[in-house]
């Protein structure tokens, strides 16, 4: 009993091991293929070779490009597709004559705005002492107003920081993990598509 509890473990890890490439067990698979048709015609030797070459070229170069659309779909959301529609539509305009209407100008020039204020016509030491007075006060209250108005700038300027620091650690652990499946997943599909372009065109001088 032991002995086949030992023999169940050491198969599953033998499975485990030999599933390890996949999907590279598909090249042998291409190859069974092309020689089970030599086999089964002979006669037309020429023409499976040339048929078959043509074909592994185009599905290694579809195996290719479907790796590659899916690293882009996994890095960017992006596919081959969006990217060219993206690049025929940023095709750049004809240029066009613009021209600067005058009113407008001397508009958004008289609408800056600014404090303005209007200093009375004072004759006594005591009005002047009163407005002096007055003035420091609306001056203090305005500094008040401005440090209040930059405290709360500077607390929501904490809070986006805080929020786009948090959102830049999840991106990054993203990336991580979608660079990990890439790596390890695709380059293995981008080998099966490499192989089977490669067997194709070496078909006409292999056999």
């Amino acid at each position: 009993m032991e002995y086949l509890t030992r023999l169940f473990q050491y198969s599953r890890r033998l499975y485990n091991w030999s599933k390890a490439p996949w999907p590279l067990h598909i090249f042998p698979v291409f190859v069974f293929i092309h020689l089970l048709l030599q086999q089964l015609s002979p006669e037309n030797h020429l023409k499976i070779n040339s048929y078959c070459s043509v074909a592994f070229q185009i599905i290694g170069g579809l195996i290719v490009l479907h790796s590659i659309n899916s690293n882009m779909r996994l890095l960017s959301k992006s596919n081959i597709i969006k990217e060219a529609y993206k690049w025929i539509k940023s095709f750049p305009p004809r240029l066009k004559n613009q021209t600067i209407n005058v009113s407008d100008l001397v508009s958004a020039t008289a609408c800056a705005s600014g404090d303005l204020v209007l200093e009375p016509n004072l004759s006594s030491i005591e009005e002047k002492v009163e407005y002096l007075l007055k003035e420091t006060k609306r001056i203090e209250s305005k500094v008040d107003a401005t440090k209040k108005q930059l405290q709360q700038e500077l607390q929501m300027a904490n809070k986006e920081s805080n929020k786009k620091h948090l959102k830049l650690q999840n991106e990054i652990h993203e990336i991580g993990m979608n660079l990990k499946s890439t790596i390890v997943g695709s380059v293995k599909l981008e080998i099966l598509g490499i192989l089977t372009i490669s067997y194709g065109i070496f078909i006409p001088v292999i056999y």
